[in-house]
């Protein structure tokens, strides 16, 4: 009876991943012909990034990776539901900007990462509270950003604050 049950079950199993491969085989036609839905536009946002460090020697100790701080921003918004467009130049209310701050420890030993960063996003006048790397981790501090976002982009349409 088991044996059964375990056939039973691996046939239909088969046959639901059959039936999903030949759905997503024939989305694009079955889309064109209306059965199936559009997907969804999601809506852009545009974001920038501005190193904020002002001592010179501690910018030229603790080089911001860009590419890095890009990618860990771009899959915070994407996992936050926008679609993220980055431009090193965009200004205004409606552009998200975060702001980078390098600290450096003079005294932290050889093995201890002597740079760290805090991080803080803006939004229509609004802004985050600053966030800080955690446990040596570089660039850490925009991973800890993502629920201040999430109510900052919540109501994106918000006025500033006052």
């Amino acid at each position: 009876m088991l044996g059964s049950d375990l056939f039973r079950a691996a046939g239909l199993l088969a046959a639901t991943a059959a039936g999903a491969a030949a759905l997503a085989g024939f989305a694009p036609e079955l889309r064109a012909a209306g059965v199936l839905p559009a997907p969804a536009e999601r809506e852009t946002l545009v974001y920038t990034v501005i190193e904020m460090t002002e001592r010179f020697d501690t910018r030229r100790a603790c080089p911001l990776d860009l590419d890095t701080a890009r990618q860990k921003i771009e899959r915070q918004i994407d996992r936050l539901g926008f679609q993220p467009v980055y431009s090193p130049i965009a200004d205004g209310p409606d552009v998200l900007t975060h702001e980078f701050l390098a600290e450096r420890n003079v005294g932290a030993p050889a093995a201890a990462p002597a740079c760290a960063w805090q991080v803080a996003a803006l939004l229509n006048g609004r802004m985050t509270p600053a966030s800080r790397d955690i446990d040596g981790q570089p660039l850490s501090a925009v991973d800890q950003l993502t629920p201040a976002l999430t109510h900052l982009l919540a109501d994106r349409s918000a006025a500033p604050s006052s």
